[in-house]
């Protein structure tokens, strides 16, 4: 699906979610409760979400780290860059984060995209490592959850079965691929190749054990801070819940994001946080009161931030796409 299509499906399916959120409250109620919020938590809150970035850029500095040395600050823009087109577009973030960083490491592009992908698989291990931790103890597994940790499972798993195959079975897919391209022209076949093998370097980090268990530690951290920034966001307006609630929002609202959004998110997490907390008898303008709160943090910060860099990444991109062209 182009990047036109998932932001015009993004806006009908989000509006969608806002009219079935719109059901069950009164938006003059949210917008009262919304007055009442504590600047005190949502301060904290946005420190939480800074903190997230910071350690997503550095946990990706580690998995760039074999191929290139770079400092976290250099690529700071880079994951700003990629956390704001992801919140316009779903997953087209990645490749803004990709054009950003290639102007400031020296790692091919096909790597990078390596590198990204074991984010990816790290990024369902850990969220499943905190639902089960965090629900299963505690008796909290909801329909919802349940269906959530699923499609996890089923991605994730999926994920990291091609991950590990491309880290430790490179020669093997290296040549079921040049088997494979033969009937093309062998210029464009050889520089299939080039490129997969590029690629494939990305995943070698999964062979170096200590580096995925730091790393591994880091993802742990980051997802923990999202789910800091959704407890700081309910009791900004005084809703008391505990980790089961506020996992169940992370796991909802993380699978919701897998589908084209609107920009911003709008619908695809006030519905998750309406799903995941009524189980937990909170009501749905609490509900969406806080998730407008969680909108705003996760959103608006990130866009401030990548303003004074825009003509760099206008640059990158450019970049990127006259490089896709040649």
């Amino acid at each position: 699906m182009s990047p036109r299509a998932q932001l015009v499906v993004g806006v009908l399916l989000g509006a969608a979610l806002i009219a079935f959120v719109s059901r069950k409250v009164e938006w003059l109620v949210v917008v009262a409760t919304l007055r009442d919020a504590d600047l005190r938590d949502l301060l904290r809150g946005l420190g939480a979400v800074l903190a997230f970035i910071a350690v997503k850029t550095l946990r990706w500095r580690l998995l760039i780290q074999p191929f290139s040395r770079i400092g976290t600050w250099t690529l700071l823009p880079a994951v700003f860059a990629g956390s704001a087109g992801n919140s316009l577009i779903p997953h087209a973030g990645e490749l803004v984060r990709i054009a950003v960083a290639r102007r400031r490491v020296a790692v091919e592009t096909s790597t990078l995209m390596g590198t990204i992908a074991i984010e990816r698989m790290l990024d369902f291990a850990t969220l499943l490592l905190i639902a089960l931790v965090m629900l299963v103890p505690a008796g909290s597994m909801t329909g919802a959850a349940r269906t959530a940790i699923w499609m996890v499972i089923a991605l994730g798993g999926g994920m990291a079965i091609m991950a590990l195959f491309a880290a430790f079975r490179s020669a093997s897919i290296l040549h079921w691929l040049e088997h494979g391209l033969a009937w093309l022209r062998p210029t464009l076949r050889q520089r299939i190749l080039i490129e997969a093998r590029k690629g494939i370097e990305g995943f070698l980090s999964l062979r170096q054990p200590h580096l995925m268990f730091v790393v591994l530690a880091l993802s742990i951290v980051q997802w923990l801070l999202i789910a800091a920034t959704i407890l700081l966001s309910l009791r900004a307006l005084d809703i008391s819940v505990g980790w089961a609630a506020v996992t169940t929002v992370l796991l909802l609202s993380v699978v919701g994001s897998m589908l084209p959004t609107a920009p911003g998110y709008i619908g695809t997490i006030q519905a998750a946080f309406v799903l995941a907390l009524t189980p937990f008898d909170i009501t749905a303008v609490d509900a969406v009161s806080a998730s407008i709160l969680y909108n705003a943090l996760i959103v608006v910060p990130i866009w401030l931030a990548v303003v004074p860099y825009l003509p760099d990444y206008l640059r990158a991109m450019a970049d990127l796409r006259r490089s896709g062209e040649t």
